[in-house]
């Protein structure tokens, strides 16, 4: 299981799409870092349109139907996610954030073992942080997300035009701890730009007081 959410299975993930794809993918991303916040809405029903595609992509393998599951989950849990904002908000924050935690289990020895309880404790704590902070999970997720596919895509990008003649691969799977800390670090720059750290405030006009003469 954890495997599967390290940088390496993303990498190899990102290099059997097309190129167009990748760019694509960069594109996005800088969207999320960017404009998360001011495009949540939007974000969070792709995202629940994705989760849910998958999720009946993976159910409709047993019927021989795949596209059809796939296809009708993510149009339903798309359109759900609108008036169920909150709950859609609480479940991509659990999603992300045990993500994250994830990512650190391999600089733990024997940590690994534990990866399923760790990921269902910290899906459960994430998710309740993302019902309660709705705009700060906002912000944070789609930062951290963009963040991950900012530099993923970009590393692809780099190895598949032939930029350089290392190994993508054991780069990713030898330097993660850097990588990870490259993703988040580009994460609080999203995060702050999001919040509009560093903008100077027009100032407030004062008001015009007016004053009634009185009345001969």
């Amino acid at each position: 299981m954890l495997g599967k959410f390290q940088l390496l299975n993303w990498i190899d993930y990102l290099g059997t799409l097309p190129i167009i794809l990748v760019i694509l993918s960069l594109a996005s991303g800088m969207i999320f870092l960017m404009y998360g916040k001011m495009l949540f809405k939007v974000i969070v029903m792709i995202h629940a349109a994705v989760a849910a595609g998958y999720f009946g992509w993976m159910l409709g393998m047993n019927t021989n139907k795949p596209w059809i599951f796939a296809i009708g989950f993510a149009l339903i849990f798309g359109i759900l996610a609108w008036p169920m904002l909150k709950v859609a908000v609480a479940g991509i924050s659990g999603m992300v954030g045990a993500t994250l935690i994830l990512q650190f289990l391999i600089f733990i020895p024997g940590a690994a073992r534990f990866g399923q309880i760790i990921a269902a404790v910290s899906f459960v704590t994430f998710a309740i942080l993302g019902w309660f902070l709705l705009m700060p999970a906002v912000v944070i997720f789609t930062a951290i997300e963009g963040s991950a596919m900012v530099i993923l895509s970009t590393l692809t990008l780099i190895d598949r035009t032939g930029l350089t003649s290392a190994n993508l691969r054991w780069f990713v799977f030898d330097k993660s701890g850097p990588v990870i800390f490259f993703i988040l670090l580009l994460a609080a720059a999203g995060v702050a730009y999001q919040m509009g750290f560093g903008e100077k405030k027009a100032p407030e006009q004062k008001k015009a007081v007016i004053v009634n003469s009185p009345q001969k």
